[in-house]
């Protein structure tokens, strides 16, 4: 078949796809999961399939290692018991809980602290949140997490900031433990503090317009309603703080069900560049 360039274009229909799985690797057959490296017409390609159940969920290099959510959520498991969280269905303080997204293929576990503090007039209670998936859609991680107990909205924060390796792409390296886990959350509670201080700041400076232009990612739908927006101005109808306009922001953001957990955390990583909460 001729292209228009003269040239020979290649037609899907002409290939012989001769593709088949070596021996399938069945260590995660108890999660449902089986990796089945790929051939193509009898040769090694540099590829394999994770297959869950009865479907195939991604294609990945050879060198990707699977890390099950299911195994993933048992770790969390005992890390709650280390912690004496209980495990709940919604945010509780005290308590842990998990949302699964993708087909299952990408799961989150929140985990919010019993221990209070103060800011302000404010209670925030510390916490994190652990992710992983299947798929490759996404590194295994822990990010810092705050909850504030009067409207019971979460924040996410990455930790990219406390000089701590937390998060880690799914190569041979990757392996997770419950004290290793356990000895990397309490060093992330300890130095992420440091938001609690950015929190009192963010109380005792009055809102300017300037954040907003930082935050045209934010969809207007989530604005509070003393921020008007009417391109090309933008009118601030009552005086507010910087700590008022973002828990606003995060309650809309953080109570909308309707909202997968990765587009919560991506809306939050926009706040917090905006308000230097995040590098």
């Amino acid at each position: 078949m001729k292209s228009r360039s003269g040239g020979d274009r290649l037609s899907i229909s002409s290939l012989e796809m001769r593709l088949d799985f070596e021996k399938a690797d069945r260590r995660y057959e108890k999660y449902g999961l089986i990796q089945a490296p790929l051939l193509y017409r009898g040769q090694r390609v540099p590829m394999k399939a994770i297959i869950k159940g009865s479907r195939v969920v991604s294609i990945v290099g050879r060198g990707y290692k699977l890390l099950p959510n299911r195994l993933v959520s048992e770790i969390v498991s005992e890390i709650a018991d280390l912690f004496h969280l209980e495990k709940s269905r919604y945010p509780k303080i005290g308590g842990y809980y998990e949302v699964s997204e993708k087909e299952n293929t990408r799961s989150f576990w929140t985990l919010t602290f019993p221990d209070e503090y103060r800011v302000g007039d404010e209670k925030i209670h510390l916490g994190l949140q652990i992710r992983n998936s299947e798929d490759g859609s996404l590194s295994f991680g822990v990010d810092l997490f705050t909850f504030r107990t009067i409207c019971r909205n979460g924040a996410i924060v990455k930790t990219k900031d406390l000089a701590i390796k937390s998060y880690f792409r799914h190569t041979k390296r990757l392996e997770v433990k419950a004290l290793k886990l356990k000895n990397m959350i309490l060093q992330i509670l300890d130095r992420g503090q440091w938001i609690l201080e950015r929190y009192q700041r963010m109380m005792e400076i009055k809102m300017t317009l300037e954040v907003y232009e930082k935050l045209k990612k934010i969809p207007r739908k989530y604005f509070p309603e003393y921020l008007r927006t009417k391109e090309p101005r933008v009118e601030l109808l009552s005086t507010v703080t910087e700590w008022d306009l973002y828990n606003d922001l995060t309650a809309n953001i953080w109570h909308n069900r309707r909202l997968s957990m990765m587009t919560r955390r991506m809306l939050n990583t926009v706040l917090n560049r905006a308000f230097s909460i995040e590098g």
